[in-house]
């Protein structure tokens, strides 16, 4: 059991579940951005059938990913438990995940679009990159738009990302 217990879904039925999901590396070690660890994790997402993950980024330490189960019996405990044990397997350099997960439940399209600036824009309060769209590391929707605005720019005007 979650501790502290966890709340149920309050939302109306007609309204479907979005949450903002996040997991620590195990003594949050910098193992996480780099091209493997991103495809293996695209490759978990996928099986991962009972959810729809629309975006995620993975930053050294951690990963935020939006998600939505495909119905309400499906439980974020549930996600978070496959997630950390496919990509342990796939990935032997993982040395483990902190226990539990944070989870926001979004409540609004306001919140879910901050929520949605929040995720983009975590490489650049890391200070990892200057601007959002040139981090390498974001996968679904997320990944899709930063080609689209780092296709629009002049290659030579932006800087490369900061070694990790």
């Amino acid at each position: 059991m979650a501790k502290p217990r966890r709340i149920g879904c309050w939302l109306p039925p007609e309204v479907p579940e979005a949450y903002l999901l996040t997991l620590c590396q195990k003594d949050r070690k910098p193992l996480l951005a780099n091209p493997k660890f991103a495809a293996y994790l695209e490759k978990v997402l996928k099986s991962a059938d009972r959810w729809d993950h629309e975006a995620w980024v993975i930053m050294p330490d951690h990963i935020h990913v939006l998600a939505g189960p495909k119905r309400r019996a499906y439980r974020v405990s549930d996600w978070s438990h496959f997630v950390k044990v496919g990509s342990r397997r796939l990935c032997p350099f993982i040395e483990g995940w902190q226990p539990g997960v944070y989870d926001y439940l979004l409540r609004s399209s306001d919140l879910g679009q901050g929520r949605w600036d929040y995720l983009k824009n975590n490489p650049v309060r890391a200070g990892l990159v200057r601007n959002w769209w040139e981090w390498s590391y974001f996968g679904g929707s997320l990944k899709r738009q930063a080609l689209l605005v780092a296709a629009e720019r002049d290659p030579t005007e932006r800087p490369s990302p900061k070694p990790l």
